[in-house]
């Protein structure tokens, strides 16, 4: 059976004998080209086990929708089209000609997704990343007024990223797992949704409440959380191979960028407004836009389908644990983590503090006066 291009795999899906030295019967109207498309009510292999057509695979979600968790699309309006892996008209996982980059046509029967729409989605996901930024360093740009407005020095105000980092660390993980079960895009509207409202009041917080600045804090941290964990794993299932290092390479470029222009346009709107706290509800009102942009353009396509593109083993679900250990015995994961945890505490200390270093040199050397500046009094007792 060779010479129809039998493989001894696809004997389990049509009731053969995996042995190429066994021949299965043949059935009545049997022709060879009945090994390329699978019959209309034949069934499927998911993790090794047969499935009956209609039945729920193992590691489906609870509820009425009976697709895999790892494979499904949230918007059934987008989902994969005829020619998908387990549709009828699925012919196997021919290779392209390079298989670094397979071809768009594929790919959209993957995803579901046209390449101009998924180059769009990029383009909304980094516009909210690059948001996401300009909110974290806004506080930076006017944390000097930040100290006179409440009457504290450093070690007070430093408190203020130390709860966002906090809190932001903690959740990260709640949300990758929230991530993989539940719909993504909804997820990302709801925090940025609660990250939006918390900035915009903490802007109007009085001068006796500086704990309630840092409970705000805090909470923009979870809202930001439930974004930046989740967004990459959209990119990650809209493409694959280069195209996936390219586009993700695209959306953490937004880090420097944002991180600029919340310096940028914390220190111009206060200047311009002549009261810091309008520089915090800036961000609220772009982040309105981002919600909208996520509701009406992203489109979740399903989870872990282009990796069946390659000749590897199709994606299973795990455990939340079981993904826990295999990471803790992965050596250059852990090391790596260390690394760049060390690179973002000495980044983070400077993004926050230069500012106001180098607002108090001027002001050492004589280029600013101090009634000029107007924030010597409050910030200058811990220099």
């Amino acid at each position: 059976m060779t010479e129809l291009g039998f493989h001894p795999s696809r004997a389990l899906c049509f009731g053969a004998s995996p042995h190429p030295s066994v021949r299965a019967p043949p059935s009545p109207g049997f022709s060879p080209s009945s090994f390329l498309q699978p019959p209309p009510l034949a069934g499927r292999i998911v993790g090794g086990i047969g499935v009956r057509a209609g039945a729920a695979p193992p590691g489906t979600m609870s509820g009425s929708d009976t697709a895999p968790f790892l494979s499904q699309a949230d918007d059934t309006g987008d989902g994969p089209v005829p020619g998908t892996p387990g549709l009828p008209g699925y012919v196997g996982n021919p290779k392209s000609e390079n298989p670094e980059v397979p071809d768009r046509e594929r790919l959209q029967r993957i995803t579901g997704l046209s390449a101009s729409r998924s180059a769009l989605i990029v383009a909304v996901l980094c516009y909210i990343n690059l948001l996401n930024y300009m909110d974290r360093f806004t506080v930076a740009g006017v944390l000097p007024d930040i100290e006179q407005f409440f009457n504290i020095g450093d070690s007070s105000s430093g408190l203020i990223q130390t709860v966002f980092i906090s809190s932001y660390m903690v959740l990260a993980p709640v949300f990758g797992y929230l991530g993989d079960r539940y719909n993504r895009k909804y997820l990302m509207c709801g925090g940025i949704a609660f990250w939006s409202l918390v900035t915009l009041g903490s802007s109007f917080i009085p001068r006796e409440r500086f704990w309630l600045l840092l409970l705000t804090r805090g909470l923009v941290g979870v809202g930001e959380a439930s974004y930046s964990t989740i967004a990459p794993t959209l990119i990650a299932d809209l493409f694959v191979a280069d195209q996936r290092s390219r586009m993700l390479s695209v959306f953490y470029f937004a880090i420097p960028v944002g991180s600029g222009l919340g310096y940028i346009a914390g220190s111009k709107v206060k200047d311009m407004a002549g009261d810091w706290h309008w520089a915090l509800r800036v961000t609220p009102g772009l982040g309105v836009v981002a919600v909208l942009l996520l509701f009406l353009v992203v489109r979740e396509p399903p989870r872990g389908a282009v990796e069946r593109l390659s000749d590897s083993p199709p994606l299973n679900p795990t455990s939340w644990w079981a993904d826990l250990r295999a990471l803790a015995r992965n050596p250059s994961f852990i090391l790596s983590s260390l690394g760049f945890t060390a690179v973002a505490f000495v980044t983070g200390s400077l993004a926050l503090w230069a500012p106001a270093f180098l607002l108090r040199s001027r002001v050492v050397l004589g280029v600013v006066a101090e009634g000029a500046v107007g924030v010597w009094e409050g910030s200058g007792r811990s220099l």
